[in-house]
């Protein structure tokens, strides 16, 4: 539901969040966080969080049927997001959305919500909070007393009641908390990469021009084909840059590659050693082969327009600022050096007298 305000210090503009609930079944100990939007990440990162808050992991977690987390409800067999599957078998729990317009499926959670907004939310309405830590701060400190106040008609609190009770039916949580991922499908170019967020990243040869799905991390690109893994990348950032393993070359397409470079290697060496330098550096960098051998034949063709003196002078300030790309290579190329300025000439003449004769002077 609504919660409070998050005000803008800078602009003052207000941003209206969301109330995350969890409760369990027994001691109905409960957990609450505010969150930007109802995402796949938000609710996720709020399930992990409860989790850890709870310090231990349920047999069962009965959501409701948001998108972002039921692709496609069904009372008897529904489709749960990828991510979110990924999520139960990290966990080992069962996920069972309720049904459809069935309100007592998820009644304990229904009545956590309704008491978090009357004992948390309305007590916070009047205050104005600058961020969304802030405003979880405190949250925090008030879900925390409302797990420790004595309830009304029952012994004990919703603390007491878990401790006793409900923490030994737990299972201990894994030895690191899940790490939020997005999948999708996607199919193989004909150059056997895949393209994820305008980079490339590529898988063995054999799989191209089928479909793959991808699996998104913040640090890592994993592509599975029928469920198994084919390709594993740290994630790159650069946008139309291309991640290539050597292996997932054909061996045609490598020994092609191997004998190109070398006669491309031979030339520069020709040119001289600071071009040779370059030229190596653009072959190890692991691009896209077509785009390698583009980039070394433009290089090379700067000796023709320039002069090979020319380019193994801007090749030597290329390495000197380690700056060894083709377009480092040409802005060197189009600002040249500037001339050292002449020694002033040696006049020999009776009237000029010259430094000697003013430190003598001195003395």
């Amino acid at each position: 539901g609504e919660t409070a305000e998050i005000t803008n210090p800078e602009t003052g503009e207000i941003t209206r969040v969301k109330l995350f609930v969890a409760v369990l079944g027994h001691s109905n100990l409960t957990y609450a966080e505010a969150t930007r939007g109802e995402t796949t990440s938000d609710w996720l990162s709020g399930q992990v969080r409860a989790l850890d808050y709870f310090g231990g992991v349920p047999k069962k977690i009965v959501p409701d049927n948001p998108k972002a987390l039921v692709t496609r409800a069904s009372r008897y067999d529904p489709d749960l997001n990828p991510s979110y599957q990924e999520f139960a078998l990290h966990y080992s729990v069962a996920i069972v959305p309720a049904r459809v317009r069935s309100p007592r499926d998820k009644a304990k959670v229904e009545t956590a919500v309704q008491i978090a907004e009357r004992w948390v939310l309305a007590r916070l309405r009047n205050q104005v909070f600058f961020s969304l830590s802030d405003l979880n701060g405190a949250i925090k400190v008030l879900v925390e007393e409302m797990n420790e106040k004595p309830f009304q008609k029952l012994p004990g609190s919703r603390r007491s009641r878990f401790e006793e009770n409900e923490r030994s039916a737990l299972s201990p949580l894994p030895d690191r908390p899940y790490a939020f991922s997005t999948w999708r499908k996607t199919k193989v170019h004909v150059d056997y990469h895949v393209e994820v967020e305008a980079h490339y990243y590529s898988v063995p040869h054999i799989h191209a021009g089928r479909t793959v799905d991808v699996r998104l991390a913040e640090r890592s690109v994993e592509i599975f084909h029928r469920g198994s893994l084919i390709a594993a990348h740290a994630r790159s950032w650069a946008k139309g840059g291309y991640t290539t393993v050597l292996e997932h070359r054909p061996e045609r397409h490598r020994e092609y590659l191997d004998l190109s470079h070398e006669k491309l290697l031979a030339r520069a060496e020709a040119i001289g050693p600071r071009t040779a330098t370059v030229l190596a550096a653009q072959i190890h960098q692991h691009n896209h082969p077509d785009l390698v051998l583009r980039n070394c034949q433009g290089i090379l063709r700067f000796a023709k327009d320039y002069g090979a003196e020319a380019l193994e002078d801007a090749a030597g300030r290329a390495v000197e600022v380690n700056a060894m790309s083709y377009r480092a290579l040409h802005g060197f190329l189009r600002a040249p050096r500037p001339k050292k300025p002449a020694p002033p000439p040696s006049i020999q003449h009776e009237n000029i007298r010259g430094a000697e004769y003013f430190q003598e002077a001195a003395c």
